[in-house]
């Protein structure tokens, strides 16, 4: 089987834009990406297109309705389609009016209280705006908790498995830094319903995650373990071989490793202004490696 090509773009940021100049900045720097990705050719041609959050800046409508337009002509430039593309939800796909009355755990007790499955609707609302644009569009869904899903859940597509997580629920604005929980609730969830494993039991599939924040920004106990509670990004780690995620606008990284098991891949932003590395990555990975 041949390996498939995922490019893996981040931060879009559509509708940052705040005068004429910024605007005229973004069509010049996002017309070269979409350039410069069809000069890719052989065996270096994308084949599936992962978006790591942060398409939007405001999460609404305007924000969604750029990024169609910008998406479409990156994918038909490519040769793919909506349904090639997955995506997670980013700090900026989240209507802040809507997640400014959310309250942020204060530990992982209630963490894993507010967390917990079936995830409340009050969570869910404040990506009403997102989940719109990607089923409009037609982008590849999620399954959790048996039901279809833009937030978070897993899919398989072309001979992978992935996955997409969401750390972005509790997210308000500068003060966002070590005060975010990923769901270990989500987690166990899905390795109840079989739609992850340890990586050392030899799933079936090559396991990707889609994740926006990097474990840094996470809450403390999220990202070590706490009275018998295990650590959620280490639980996550052994039960995927590779995360991708964004947030950092900094520029693309070589690859690390999280408790010496899946491969982490930061993305620069797409589109952060000038002032920023402005970037993508492409990376091969064979199905049946």
């Amino acid at each position: 089987m041949p390996s498939e090509v995922v490019l893996h773009l981040t931060d879009l940021h559509f509708g940052w834009d705040k005068d004429i100049s910024k605007l005229a900045e973004r069509k010049i720097v996002l017309a070269s990406l979409i350039d410069r990705v069809m000069d890719m050719h052989g065996d270096w041609k994308p084949t599936i297109v992962c978006v790591t959050g942060d398409i939007g800046w405001q999460g609404n409508t305007k924000d969604y309705v750029d990024a169609e337009a910008w998406l479409k002509k990156l994918l038909d430039g490519i040769g793919l389609t909506f349904a090639d593309v997955l995506v997670c939800a980013g700090n900026h796909d989240i209507d802040r009016n809507q997640s400014s009355t959310i309250s942020r755990p204060g530990g992982h007790v209630e963490a894993d209280q507010v967390l917990r499955v079936p995830i409340a609707k009050h969570y869910v609302a404040g990506f009403a705006e997102f989940t719109a644009f990607c089923k409009r569009v037609g982008l590849r869904t999620y399954v959790f908790h048996k039901e279809e899903s833009y937030l978070l859940g897993q899919t398989d597509f072309k001979g992978i498995r992935f996955v997409a997580m969401n750390s972005a629920w509790f997210c308000k604005g500068e003060d966002d830094k070590n005060n975010l929980w990923v769901g270990l609730p989500h987690l166990r969830q899905m390795e109840a319903d079989e739609q992850i494993q340890k990586v050392s039991d030899s799933p079936p599939l090559p396991v990707v995650v889609l994740i926006h924040h990097p474990d840094d920004w996470w809450h403390d106990e999220e990202s070590h373990a706490y009275h018998g509670r295990p650590n959620t990004r280490d639980y996550l780690a052994e039960r995927c071989h590779l995360i991708l995620n964004g947030h950092t606008h900094g520029e693309v990284r070589k690859a690390d490793r999280i408790a010496e098991s899946a491969i982490h891949l930061t993305g620069g932003a797409a589109y952060a202004g000038a002032s920023h590395f402005n970037s993508f990555r492409a990376s091969g990975s064979s199905p049946t490696a």
